[in-house]
């Protein structure tokens, strides 16, 4: 599998989108959900564990160099559909072992934004319970 270098806006759309518009789907999964600044955290390491990947597989023996970036844009993704897709990137693109890496946070928004997704669906709302 390839590994590709995510842009720096998708974290901070994902970030911004999952804690403004979604966190409403997702808060009652973790408790990092709840905190802006424990989420910009979360999303940093999978910012991190997509250049360590990269680097990783492409350029072997070199140190690897981790620039900060501002989280201060308010952008956002238009929906959740854009926000699913760029989540599935970004996991697509990290190659790290998971004991060398904790997926619970993007395996955890990407299930609650899937679920958003269908719930949100008119034939899901029709649908019969039971």
């Amino acid at each position: 599998m390839s590994v590709m270098i995510i842009k720096n806006i998708t974290f901070i759309k994902v970030l911004n989108s999952l804690f403004f518009n979604y966190h409403y789907h997702i808060r009652s999964h973790l408790e990092q959900f709840r905190d802006y600044t424990k989420m910009k955290g979360l999303v940093e390491e999978l910012r991190i564990a997509n250049i360590r990947s990269y680097t990783l597989k492409y350029k072997e023996g070199e140190e690897i160099q981790y620039f900060k970036i501002k989280y201060d844009s308010n952008e956002k993704f238009l929906n959740n559909a854009a926000t699913l897709k760029a989540l599935q990137a970004i996991k697509y693109n990290i190659e790290l072992p998971e004991d060398q890496f904790d997926y619970t946070f993007i395996d955890t928004a990407i299930e609650a934004l899937k679920n958003a997704i269908i719930e949100d669906l008119p034939e899901w709302q029709e649908a019969s319970w039971g």
